[in-house]
């Protein structure tokens, strides 16, 4: 079978065509921009690629189009496809289809962690054996690439997206999905650009819980508001919930007593915490991820790989081992004695998450009755470039997200809305920029030895941390 895949350099879309590919189909597929790393990555799996998206291509013949949600009714190929009634299918549909199918699906959702907790199940499943494959939003460290087929008739775990499907059908992606586990990790507003308000993203999770089987399990937040709200209009499957008082949640170990933090040896690489399971076992886990954000979503792994009959002891073990994701936390470089770390948030609530982690690592330790500090700063360099960013949306979130950092430095690329006056609150104020290397030298004339540089962006970013990196060395 040869399909041909429209928008192929996606995250989402080249990791289906890797795993079209590792079904032994012919795949090959046509973008705007073909560039690395995702075209080198789809060339060594042999998948040709075509700059554009003009008509010749259908001399290729392909047995089916798929078609990706950045495609719309401007594009040249789209016509001719339906003018002349070629099939057709969308990238959530195909996976669905063609791949889950065969599977015990575990799909991930929620608008924050969904990366991190997919990385992380794969991850257990793979230490203890299982030999899963996945379709994960970013490129786990443990494994290099961001899909594989795994085990025929295994497990499979999917990061499930609330984002559009395709131009043809509106529906979030996880709708095409009918998993043997769910995880709902949280639920708030985002993608702007599609919902009006979270009430409409309340209803695409509500229209999935419909359809997932009553044998299946969903794993629930307790913590969250509006899943409380899904939860209130029914749900029809097995419920298990996470972040709840006599059942899965997790404890720090500074909140137990001053004796158990450990101050000596700031620089430990890992964070140590205390889980209970839905039986009152008591598990120690031990992982380099940062923050609250991160056990919770630690917290909502464990207890979908146990419901999946994953041994505890396993469990614990395997976190030890985990890597982490590209873009998330990832520490870029260190030059004299500054680090670089580059990361993924762009939500408001991402965004204080991932500095509070930050501030509390590389910065303070805080103790039960004191607080060990640090030499350095926090230098928050952001790049507002969402879509939801973009427009300006949730902007009363925005500038409270950043009061933990201690300088703020922000790209502002044509944003249509008052950056300057938003953050005015903030002491200091942001310093804004509108030219990368300008913005590069304020960062670096005031960076000292002992500073932490994090870089927020869901984009390249115009490859600043390497700028930043270069730069320190002079």
């Amino acid at each position: 079978m040869h399909i041909h895949i429209i928008g192929i350099c996606g995250t989402f879309m080249g990791s289906l065509a890797l795993l079209a590919r590792g079904m032994g189909m012919k795949v090959t597929g046509c973008d705007l921009n073909v560039y690395p790393p995702m075209s080198d990555q789809l060339h060594s799996f042999g998948i040709k690629l075509i700059e554009g998206f003009a008509q010749d291509q259908s001399q290729l013949k392909p047995d089916l189009w798929v078609i990706g949600n950045v495609a719309t009714r401007t594009f040249p190929i789209i016509e001719l496809i339906l003018n002349e009634k070629l099939p057709y299918i969308s990238g959530p549909s195909f996976l669905s289809n063609y791949i889950l199918k065969n599977h015990d699906v575990i799909a991930v959702s929620g608008t924050h962690g969904k990366t991190t907790t997919s990385s992380i199940l794969a991850w257990i499943f793979e230490f203890s054996g299982y030999k899963p494959g996945f379709l994960i939003g970013g490129l786990p460290h443990n494994f290099g690439i961001s899909a594989r087929n795994g085990k025929e008739g295994g497990i499979f775990v999917v990061e499930a997206d609330e984002y559009d499907t395709a131009f043809f059908d509106k529906r979030s992606k996880f709708l095409h999905y009918t998993p043997k586990v769910a995880i709902l990790n949280n639920l708030e507003f985002d993608h702007a650009d599609i919902f009006c308000d979270l009430r409409e993203i309340e209803n695409q999770f509500h229209h999935w819980i419909k359809t997932i089987p009553s044998k299946s399990k969903i794993i629930i937040n307790k913590n969250s508001d509006s899943l409380a709200k899904l939860v209130d209009r029914g749900i029809w499957s097995e419920i298990e919930y996470f972040n709840i008082k006599d059942g899965w949640r997790y404890k720090n170990l500074d909140n137990l007593n001053e004796s158990s933090t450990n101050f000596k040896n700031l620089d430990d690489p890992y964070e140590t915490f205390l889980i209970n399971d839905n039986k009152n076992n008591e598990l120690k886990i031990s992982t380099h991820l940062l923050g609250e954000h991160n056990k919770s979503n630690i917290l909502a792994a464990v207890a979908a790989a146990k419901s999946m009959g994953v041994p505890l002891t396993e469990i614990v073990e395997s976190l030890k081992y985990f890597q982490g994701i590209k873009k998330r936390m990832e520490l870029k470089g260190e030059i004299k004695g500054v680090k670089v770390f580059d990361d993924f948030a762009h939500h408001p609530t991402a965004i204080k998450a991932t500095i509070q982690a930050a501030k509390k690592k590389y910065i303070s330790i805080t103790g039960l009755t004191k607080t060990t500090k640090k030499n350095g700063k926090l230098l928050v360099v952001f790049e507002p470039r969402s879509n939801s960013m973009k427009i300006g949306a949730m902007q009363d979130q925005l500038a409270e997200a950043f009061i933990d950092a201690d300088m703020v430095f922000i790209y502002n690329n044509n944003l249509n809305w008052d950056i300057k006056k938003l953050f005015s609150a903030l002491n200091p104020p942001p310093k804004i920029f509108t030219k990368i290397d300008q913005m590069i030298n304020q960062i670096i004339n005031h960076s000292a030895t002992g500073d932490i540089i994090l870089i927020m962006s869901n984009g390249s970013f115009e490859g600043i941390h390497n700028k930043i990196l270069n730069k320190l060395t002079d």
